[in-house]
């Protein structure tokens, strides 16, 4: 699950080696290089001495016997399984599919963090990097959607509002799972608390710049937060409505996990929908140190 995050380490400490110049840039590059290499010879050291070990650690890793998705998770196989029986397919066919998919995805991001390796980019990577693993990657768990929303934290304060919403789609993206363990009620709970606690300190309309007087904000740029803000509500409300059917409403014969299938269908969109907009700050995001910081914490 560490590849989810690793192209856009790869990318940015490169990118970083190239700004420092040839001579600089290629000592950095060696030192990370031993250094990755090192640290991949001890993970890998308890194992080499037996290749039947290596063998189920590298099973373990990468389980093509399992398919190419398992439950419901969300990601687009499973919802593209909806259409398109993909179980039927050829295993290696498919490997092969989603390990293109999955790193032309990467690339895109990756390319452009490489181009301009500033650290606003890189967090925008981070998330764009998990995102298109847990969409594109072969054999997914629910719980990968973590590894896109841990560095969407980082990005509370520059994008309040967005990653609030993506936050709270990845929680309730894993209900089904939540609910196997008896976590619904503290699920809702937590949920309704971070929404509080993140609308109550953290300003979610547009940041102006420094120098912009918020009295002239545009009409337009104020119906527009209106919008966004209706479809937030819109958005989570079906959330709540799919997981409540997850625990709540009928469970038909011959359509078992019905529920549970629309609620991944509907979080895969989101987190679609998602992807695109992270890609899209990231092209146009500037270095911190660069750009005005826009005030994004609430005022006592």
């Amino acid at each position: 699950m560490s590849l989810y995050l690793a192209l856009p380490f790869f990318f940015y400490l490169l990118g970083r080696c190239g700004e420092a110049g040839l001579k600089d840039g290629l000592k950095k590059l060696t030192a990370i290089g031993a250094a990755v290499v090192a640290t991949f010879a001890l993970c890998w050291l308890p194992f080499i001495w037996d290749r039947k070990d290596a063998s189920q650690v590298l099973l373990r890793l990468f389980p093509f016997s399992r398919g190419i998705f398992e439950d419901k998770v969300a990601n687009v196989w499973c919802a593209l399984n909806v259409v398109v029986k993909l179980q039927r397919w050829n295993v290696g066919l498919l490997a092969t599919v989603s390990g293109v998919l999955t790193l032309t995805g990467s690339l895109i991001s990756g390319f452009d963090l490489l181009r301009n390796p500033n650290d606003q980019k890189f967090k925008y990577a981070l998330v764009n990097g998990g995102l298109v693993f847990f969409l594109l990657s072969f054999q997914v768990h629910e719980k990968g959607i973590l590894l896109a929303a841990l560095p969407a934290t980082l990005l509370l304060t520059d994008e309040p509002k967005a990653c609030t919403w993506f936050l709270t789609a990845c929680t309730f993206s894993m209900f089904p799972l939540l609910l196997k363990d008896g976590l619904a009620i503290p699920t809702f709970a937590l949920v309704a608390f971070f929404l509080t606690l993140s609308y109550a300190f953290l300003d979610w309309k547009e940041a102006a710049s420094p120098e912009d007087n918020h009295l002239e904000r545009d009409e337009s740029d104020e119906i527009q937060q209106e919008f966004v803000a209706a479809l937030m509500i819109i958005s989570v409300t079906g959330f709540v409505i799919l997981s409540a059917a997850c625990q709540f409403a009928p469970i038909y014969p011959r359509w078992p996990d019905l529920w549970t299938l629309l609620l991944s269908v509907y979080s895969c969109g989101h987190f679609i929908l998602f992807l695109v907009y992270f890609h899209i700050r990231q092209f146009g995001a500037e270095p911190i140190l660069l750009k005005p910081r826009p005030k994004t914490l609430k005022a006592d």
